[in-house]
């Protein structure tokens, strides 16, 4: 491939073939009366501050069902889709990559396990620009915005 311009005119890129689309799900439910979502906590060496926060299931596409906690994936198809939209993976880089994200509201879950944690609107607010998201968490908060007519941030 080569553009002209850029900090690298020629290079080479792979077109990687998944063959299954991922899925990306945020999980939200209602305790007195404020929204919480849930999120999973990775730790992983190299991090700047040790831990991202993945939302509620994220399987890359290409990936399997063994991907993610069960019971989160089950709330996912169980419980009331707020918001639905494909989007194509690292800008169509991959060959026809793309994942379904979706925002689900469900009854009070009850207990989380670990390594899951709960964030309001206005958790997710305060830590979006200090970096501890990840893309899909990223990509999946802002389905929240575009449920929220008017609203500039989560808060």
């Amino acid at each position: 491939m080569s553009i002209r311009g850029r900090e690298r005119e020629h290079w080479d890129q792979p077109l990687i073939d998944s063959r299954s689309s991922g899925e990306v799900c945020l999980v939200g439910y209602r305790r007195h009366g404020v929204m919480r979502f849930m999120f999973q906590a990775s730790w992983e060496p190299g991090l700047h501050d040790r831990v991202e926060l993945h939302p509620s299931v994220c399987i890359p596409p290409g990936g399997t069902a063994g991907h993610g906690d069960i019971r989160m994936r089950q709330l996912c198809f169980t419980g009331r889709l707020r918001r639905q939209v494909w989007q194509s993976d690292e800008g169509g880089r991959f060959w026809r990559d793309r994942s379904v994200y979706r925002v689900v509201e469900v009854d009070d879950p009850g207990p989380l396990p670990e390594p899951f944690v709960e964030l309001t609107p206005r958790e997710i607010g305060w830590l979006a620009p200090r970096g501890v998201f990840t893309n899909e968490a990223r990509s999946a908060i802002s389905l929240l915005l575009s449920t929220s007519p008017g609203r500039a941030s989560p808060a």
